[in-house]
């Protein structure tokens, strides 16, 4: 019966395609698995007997098993359940166990552990039941350690640290899981901890069997202590991105390139496509993509694309590519630093085999830095210039189309039959294009446009030298005849698009955007924009998106008037801080903030609801940074990045809303702005120095008035001055309801009671914490809720209320992973398992430390990863994992120190108690 399938990882469980069988009793479950467990043997019945009561069984037992075949047989249907001998066998059984092994057999080992539904034979009882029960555990257990040592050999030990640590506190004395325990420590930059397993194991060994660990871990605890260990690597599950451009249709000729291309692009190759004399649009990219496409299935972990925008004014940063790339990998918590980026990127690509296309790239220094270092991967780059300097890389300078393949080309864009019509018209039209695939495209385009044309009549305006002479000779100046010739050709509105389109500094724009910029309706936009695609002066690389080849934007830059291109920036400017207000009012209902942005022409977006808004900020981000640079308009420019840092994680993206802002002139508002920013970013100093400034020069501003009056308490608490912050944030919040700005009062109201915990007032900050829910649940603002009902969950913790303290956190939790707020996740994991330490829950309390210390950055040294760091500790030595939980606890204490925080005497505390006594 090839519908039947049957699962023992787990309860014993059957169905029939997607309906599940009812198996009966616990008897005949336990018959029919020793039956599929004997892998189609026959099955004696006095051996069932045995098997199902032991030594012991009733006078009936020989009737009650038939009864259990035949119930059984009526539920699986006839012929699957047979008869030999004196006893049976199952026929043709899909079983979940022999699925599991296969995947074990090819090295799938966390695939296999995904067939796992919980205890082996759940639910049987008895001996052999049991015995089945411990072999398969065994073998699960095996699994968890070789999918554990495949994550710690492809860089990502973090993802196993967990479920490392569980295994471990459920098998003490099993040293192979230890062992890689500590090298996934290790590996994602927890050295200390590391060493600490080690001292746990060689305690425990020594009370338990009175031996000393194994020779291995010994070996590996000493690479550890000489720094011979793998640099961090990053932390979370990696993705398999797959970014290249859709291929190309009407891809034409270059049979001799793509061959050998494709006949290099091995792993660990880097491949270069450069064209002569550094001419563009000789098809580099084209070319790139359709080899890209012919490999792609030699690199099944992902494939990674970016326009370096080598052409551009402002090429790509390395730096920002590295952490669109990380991101695009599964990296949540990408490092500021260049450097650290992009030892990062090389960690995350180690052992796997990914192809990354580097499109338009400027120069050799802005590839390196993206070059992985894994020889498992490979690497196209096009570009103008003949990288040299490229070690070992391959080079393939590509020329201009043969005539015969310009001609197809030709052919394909403008009709087959109207080409072969005026063949030798057809050849003088390719041949004035210099037979450049990008000038041909273009002629072909308006063919295509204009069907009322002949070939001839094109060849015949090719003859002007206007139009045709610099196309035939060497340089750029060929390219710039190309796309004179198409410009020339548009209409008054199409230049028009063509110029102004290329003010934005941006990658691609939306056809909303382009309607701003023009000045004209969406719809208008998206028609102008569809043409020019036609025409192949634009591209679109999603429905209703559209960018520009690099030298079309600096042509059309150059055409474009300094007043009208001013105009297009001020336009532009103008409809993203519409549409960032519109995103504010959808995700931040009633904040002040709302009522004091710069005033907009424009109406910006129709956003409709909160995924809509936080998805326009993410997916247009690129976009509204560049439109600050250099604005006219600082206020509406410092307001548009006020939005952003308002509706973004700014543990995410800090780095670049800050870097946009210190490109602004130093208003009242940018300080208060930029010292926010800083404090996400961890620069305490930076971010006083900035909020101090603000409020001496901004006190007619009520945005920047309360929001560093709320900036200098919060800073006022980690100093440890929590009296003072408190007073300034009950004034603030009366000062924002008397603004009418309820849900900053909301927000304040969650600052206070976490000032009143740090006071020893849990019942006050109570009431704080529950007024604060009201008004988040009548204004529906979920961040507001999620951090009010951590502060809820605290107070009652304190005041002896678990069981309503757990409810108010895990609502929190929930809360946190429907908005993608990690920080708030792992806030209120942190008080889950000061929870549950609480009730002595050590292995509970142990799992919530560590789930929420891999949501935090491995670099993150403020006094949030020193709170998980602390509970951590403390759950390791419940845990019976004394040297580990020490060293927790002493990287708590040294972030407390160096802060000044009252909770670094209660780590000492906690160091100094005696560690629990083994048990035996």
């Amino acid at each position: 019966m090839s519908d039947l399938r049957y699962s023992v990882l787990g309860p014993m469980r059957a169905w029939r395609g997607e309906d599940e069988l009812d198996l009966g009793s616990p008897q005949a479950r336990l018959t029919l698995a020793i039956l599929l467990l004997a892998g189609g043997r026959v099955v004696g019945r006095d051996r069932l007997i045995d098997t199902i009561w032991g030594e012991d069984p009733p006078p009936s037992a020989l009737g009650a098993v038939r009864t259990y075949v035949s119930r059984l047989r009526s539920r699986l249907g006839d012929g699957v359940i047979v008869s030999a001998g004196d006893g049976w066998a199952l026929t043709a059984a899909r079983l979940d166990l022999d699925e599991f092994t296969r995947l074990c057999e090819a090295g799938q080992h966390a695939e296999a552990l995904r067939l796992w539904q919980g205890q082996a034979l759940a639910g049987l009882t008895g001996g052999y039941a049991q015995a089945h029960r411990d072999r398969l555990e065994e073998l699960r257990l095996g699994a968890v350690e070789r999918a554990a040592e495949r994550a710690i050999e492809q860089g990502r030990g973090g993802e196993a640290v967990g479920e490392l640590s569980a295994l471990g506190a459920a098998h003490p004395l099993r040293e192979q899981a230890r062992g890689l325990l500590m090298r996934a420590l290790a590996t994602s930059g927890r050295k200390a901890e590391a060493l600490a397993v080690y001292a746990d194991t060689r305690r425990l060994l020594a009370a338990e069997l009175g031996v000393e660990p194994s020779a291995e871990l010994a070996a590996l605890h000493r690479r550890l202590l000489t720094d011979d260990a793998p640099a961090p690597a990053p932390i979370g599950k990696l993705l398999r991105p797959a970014q290249l451009p859709a291929d190309i249709g009407d891809f034409t000729g270059r049979a001799a390139e793509v061959a050998e291309l494709t006949g290099v692009l091995r792993p660990g190759r880097t491949v270069v496509i450069s064209a002569i004399a550094g001419i563009g649009g000789v098809g580099k990219t084209r070319l790139g993509v359709r080899a890209a496409h012919l490999v792609r299935q030699e690199f099944p972990d992902g494939q990674l694309y970016v326009d370096l925008m080598g052409m551009h004014a402002r090429p790509l940063d390395p730096a920002h590519v590295l952490g669109s790339f990380l991101r695009a990998l599964g990296v949540a918590d990408v490092p500021d630093e260049p450097a650290e980026r992009a030892v990062l990127y090389r960690s995350a690509l180690a052992e796997r085999r990914v192809l990354v296309l580097l499109d338009n790239a400027a120069d050799v220094r802005q590839v390196k830095a993206l070059l992985p270092g894994s020889p498992g991967c490979a690497v196209i780059v096009t570009s103008r210039a003949r990288l040299v300097a490229l070690e070992s890389a391959h080079r393939l300078d590509l020329d201009v189309l043969e005539p015969g393949e310009a001609l197809t080309l030709l052919a394909r864009i403008a009709g087959e039959e109207r080409v072969a019509a005026e063949r030798a018209a057809a050849m003088d039209v390719v041949a004035a294009c210099g037979f450049l695939p990008l000038a041909v495209r273009i002629a072909g385009s308006r063919l295509a446009a204009r069907p009322g044309w002949t070939v001839g009549r094109l060849r015949d305006r090719l003859t002007d030298e206007r139009r045709r002479l610099a196309e035939l000779r060497v340089g750029e100046l060929a390219v710039e005849a190309t796309f004179s010739l198409g410009f020339d050709q548009l209409t008054a509105e199409q230049a028009r698009a063509l110029r102004l389109l290329a003010v934005p500094d941006a990658p691609d724009l939306s056809a909303a955007t382009a309607g701003a910029v023009l000045d004209v309706g969406e719809q208008e936009a998206e028609e102008l924009c569809e043409a020019l695609v036609d025409l192949s002066l634009l591209e679109s690389p999603a429905p209703r998106r559209y960018r520009y080849h690099d030298l079309l934007r600096a042509f059309a830059r150059g055409r474009a008037g300094e007043e009208e291109a001013r105009q297009a920036r001020r336009r532009l400017l103008d409809f993203h801080l519409a549409g960032a207000a519109a995103a504010l009012r959808l995700l931040w209902p009633g904040y002040l903030v709302n009522d004091h942005l710069a005033p907009t022409r424009a109406s910006g977006l129709p956003l409709a609801t909160g995924e809509q808004a936080r998805s326009w900020a993410t997916g247009e981000l690129p976009g509204l940074l560049g439109a600050t640079a250099g604005a006219e308009d600082v206020t509406q420019a410092v307001d548009l990045l006020l939005v952003l840092a308002i509706v973004l994680d700014m543990t995410v993206y800090g780095p670049e809303v800050a870097a946009a802002l210190n490109a602004l002139p130093p208003t009242p508002r940018r300080r208060y702005l930029l010292g926010y920013a800083y404090w996400y970013l961890g620069r305490a100093d930076d971010c006083a120095t900035e909020m101090t400034a603000a409020m001496r020069d901004g006190q007619d501003d009520v945005v920047v008035r309360v929001g560093t009056r709320q900036g200098m308490a919060i800073m006022l608490r980690r100093r440890g001055e929590r009296a003072e912050a408190a007073g300034h944030l009950r004034e603030l919040i009366q000062e924002r309801l008397g603004l009418g700005d309820g849900l900053g009062a909301a927000w304040d109201q969650v600052n206070l009671g976490m000032v009143l915990l740090d006071l020893g007032e849990p019942t006050q900050a109570l009431q704080e914490a529950d007024g604060s829910i009201a008004l988040a649940r009548e204004l529906g603002h979920p961040p507001t809720l999620g951090h009010a009902l951590i502060v809820r969950g605290t107070a009652l913790h304190r005041l002896g209320d678990r069981a309503e303290a757990r409810t108010a956190l895990r609502e929190s939790v929930e809360i946190g992973a429907a908005d993608g707020d990690h920080a708030m996740q792992a806030m209120a994991m942190t008080r889950l398992a000061e929870v549950e330490l609480a009730d002595g829950h050590a292995l509970e309390a142990l799992a919530q430390a560590e789930a929420a210390l891999a949501m935090v950055p491995v670099h993150d040294a403020d006094d949030r990863r020193a709170d998980m760091l602390a509970v951590l500790g403390r759950a390791l030595v419940l845990a019976g994992q004394p040297e580990r939980g020490r060293a927790c606890l002493e990287q708590a204490l040294a972030v407390y120190d160096r802060l000044g925080r009252p909770e670094a005497e209660q780590v000492r505390h906690h160091l100094a108690e005696p560690a629990p006594h083994p048990s035996g």
